[in-house]
C-alpha cells in the first residue's frame, strides 16, 4: 500500500467522545457568552468596547478554527465513520452561534468614517485592511436579527446540503477494467491517478463508469448544488450585492476588472491549448483527444517509471532542498510528524486538501497516494500550502485570514520548484523531459480550458 497514515493526537488528547464534548462546550459557552453581552448594546460602542468584543470574537476564531479543522480530517479520512458526521453537524452548530456573534460585531462599523476604522485598528494592533474588509460586510448586511437568523437557518439549510453532498462525494465507488482487461473495483479517490495512466482503455473506462457512478446519485447532487447556490443567490439579493461575482471578488480579494481581464485573456489564450491539444493526440497515437486523455503521458516508447510513496518523498525534499533548506527541513518535519495521510482504502474522501489549526500551529494534509508524478505534485502542492501556514504562525488569527487567490499562490508555487527541479535532472531522459514538459502544458489546459 502506497503511503501512510496521519495522527491527529495533537488535536485533542484522544479521539474519546468526552475530550470532544469538553472542547466543543466550552467553546459553545464562550461564544453564548458574546452573544448575551452583544444582544445587550442598544446603544453605540465606544472604540474601546468594540476592541475588547472583537478581542474575544478573535481567540472565538482560533478555537473555532481548530476544530473546524479537526472535523473536517475525521470525516475525511473515513467517510461512514458516523461520530465524525456528528461532530461535524456540532460543528456547524458552532459556527452558526459565531457567525450570528461576529454580525453583532461588525454591524457597529455601519457607520464608521476612515478615522473611525483607523482607530480601531490601531486599538485592536491589527492592519487597516481588516477594519476595512468588517466595514465592506457592515455596509453590505441585513439587519442584525435577519443576519442571526440566517445563520443559524444555515445548519439546517446551506450547511446540511454542503454535508449531504460531500457523504455522497465519499460513498461513491466504481468498476474500471485495468491494461490486462482485469475488472477493478475502487473508490472515487482514485478518479484522478487512473486518468494519468498510459493505457487509454483504462482511462476510459475510468471516466465512462466513474461518470455512471455519478449519474445514480445524480438527482441528490443536483438537489444539493441547486440549493446551495440557490441559498446563496437569495441571501446576497436580500444584501444589496447587486451581482454574485461581485461578492465573489471580495471574498477572493480581487477587482471584478481583473477577474474580467483573466477570464478575457483565458479565452484569447484558448486557441493555443487547443493547437497542444492535437499535437498531442498524434503523441499519444490518438485521432483526437478525449477528456479521459487530457492528463495522459505521451507515447514515447519509454515507460513512466512509479514513485513509491519513499522515492516521492525524496523528490519533494530534494527539489524543496535546491530552492530553500528550511523549506526542506519543514517539510521533513511534516512527514517524520505523521501530518499527511496519503494511503489509498477504502471509505476514504475524494480530493486532497492541507487544514491547519492556530491553536497547535500545525496543519494537516489529506491526499491519495498511488505512486505517478501528478501524485507527488500534489503532496508538493500541499505542502506548499503547509508552509505558508507554518510562515503565519505567531501572527495574529485575524490576519491569518487569506483569500484563496493567496493560498493558491503559495501551492502552485511549490509545484513549480518540483517541476523545475525534476526537468533540471542531468539524469532525465529525453522521453522523460519530453513528459515533464507536457505536464506544464497539461497545467494550461486545465486552467485556460477545463477550469473556465
Amino acid at each position: 500500500m502506497h503511503g501512510v497514515k496521519w495522527d491527529l493526537t495533537p488535536f485533542l488528547r484522544s479521539s474519546e467522545d468526552a475530550d470532544q464534548a469538553a472542547f466543543v462546550e466550552q467553546l459553545r459557552g464562550d461564544i453564548c457568552s458574546l452573544l448575551e453581552r452583544a444582544h445587550g448594546w442598544d446603544r453605540e460602542l465606544s472604540i474601546t468596547e468594540l476592541a475588547e468584543a472583537f478581542r474575544l470574537l478573535e481567540a472565538q476564531s482560533a478555537s473555532l478554527t481548530h476544530i473546524v479543522s479537526y472535523a473536517l480530517c475525521r470525516r475525511a479520512e473515513d467517510v461512514h465513520n458516523e461520530a465524525a458526521h456528528l461532530l461535524s453537524a456540532q460543528v456547524s452548530e458552532l459556527q452558526a452561534l459565531y457567525a450570528q456573534a461576529e454580525v453583532l460585531c461588525i454591524s457597529k462599523l455601519r457607520g464608521f468614517t476612515d478615522e473611525d476604522c483607523r482607530e480601531l485598528a490601531q486599538a485592536l494592533s491589527l492592519s487597516d485592511y481588516c477594519v476595512r474588509r468588517w466595514q465592506h460586510i457592515a455596509h453590505y448586511s441585513m439587519d442584525t436579527e435577519l443576519e442571526a437568523l440566517q445563520a443559524e437557518l444555515s445548519v439546517t439549510g446551506f450547511s446540511a446540503w454542503e454535508r449531504l453532498y460531500e457523504s455522497i462525494a465519499g460513498r461513491l465507488e466504481f468498476d474500471y477494467s485495468d491494461s490486462q482487461g482485469e475488472v477493478k473495483h475502487t473508490s472515487m479517490n482514485s478518479k484522478v491517478s487512473l486518468l494519468e495512466d498510459p493505457d487509454p482503455q483504462v482511462r476510459r473506462s475510468t471516466l465512462e463508469n466513474s461518470n455512471l457512478a455519478w449519474q445514480q446519485v445524480g438527482d441528490a447532487v443536483a438537489a444539493c448544488l441547486n440549493n446551495i447556490a440557490g441559498h446563496r443567490l437569495k441571501i446576497l439579493q436580500r444584501r444589496g450585492v447587486e451581482h454574485h461575482l461581485d461578492n465573489a471578488a471580495f471574498e477572493a480579494g480581487l477587482e471584478r476588472r481583473t477577474l474580467s481581464v483573466m477570464q478575457d485573456t483565458a479565452a484569447e489564450l484558448r486557441p493555443v491549448m487547443r493547437d497542444y491539444l492535437r499535437a498531442k493526440a498524434k503523441l499519444c497515437n490518438l485521432s483526437r483527444m478525449g477528456f479521459q486523455d487530457v492528463l495522459a503521458p505521451a507515447v514515447t516508447g519509454e515507460a513512466e517509471e512509479p514513485y513509491s510513496w519513499e522515492k516521492g518523498c525524496e523528490t519533494v525534499l530534494a527539489a524543496f532542498r535546491s530552492f530553500s533548506p528550511e523549506f526542506a527541513d519543514f517539510a521533513s518535519m511534516a512527514l517524520a510528524d505523521s501530518w499527511i495521510d496519503s494511503q489509498e482504502r477504502t471509505g476514504k474522501a475524494p480530493g486532497g486538501f492541507c487544514t491547519s489549526s492556530p491553536l497547535i500551529e500545525e496543519s494537516r494534509i489529506f491526499m491519495t497516494y498511488r505512486g505517478n508524478y501528478g501524485d507527488v505534485s500534489t503532496l508538493a502542492h500541499e505542502i506548499g500550502h503547509a508552509w505558508h501556514e507554518w510562515l503565519l504562525n505567531g501572527a495574529r488569527q485575524f490576519e491569518r485570514v487569506y483569500p484563496m487567490t493567496l493560498a493558491e499562490t503559495a501551492s502552485t508555487f511549490a509545484e513549480r520548484v518540483l517541476g523545475d527541479y525534476v526537468l533540471n535532472s542531468p539524469e532525465l531522459s529525453r522521453a522523460q523531459r519530453l513528459s515533464m514538459l507536457m505536464r506544464r502544458l497539461d497545467d494550461g489546459v486545465t486552467y485556460l480550458l477545463n477550469i473556465p
